[in-house]
C-alpha cells in the first residue's frame, strides 16, 4: 500500500515537472520569436499554428 502510494507520488511529480518545463520552454521560445521577428504570440493555438507551419520540430525534439 505504502508502495503504491510512493509511485502515485512519483508520477504526480514527474507530470507536474514536465508540465513546469513545457511552460518554461514556451515562454522562453515566445520571447526568441518576438525578439527575432516582433511578432506577438498571443496563445497557444497561435504559437502551435506557427511551429508546426515552418515545421520547426528540431528543438521541440531538443528540450522535450
Amino acid at each position: 500500500m505504502k508502495f503504491e502510494h510512493l509511485i502515485n507520488f512519483n508520477t504526480k511529480l514527474t507530470t507536474i515537472f514536465f508540465e513546469l518545463k513545457f511552460f518554461f520552454l514556451f515562454q522562453i521560445t515566445t520571447i526568441k520569436i518576438r525578439f527575432l521577428t516582433k511578432w506577438q504570440v498571443s496563445s497557444f493555438a497561435d504559437y502551435y499554428w506557427f511551429l508546426f507551419s515552418n515545421k520547426n520540430f528540431t528543438f521541440l525534439n531538443k528540450y522535450l
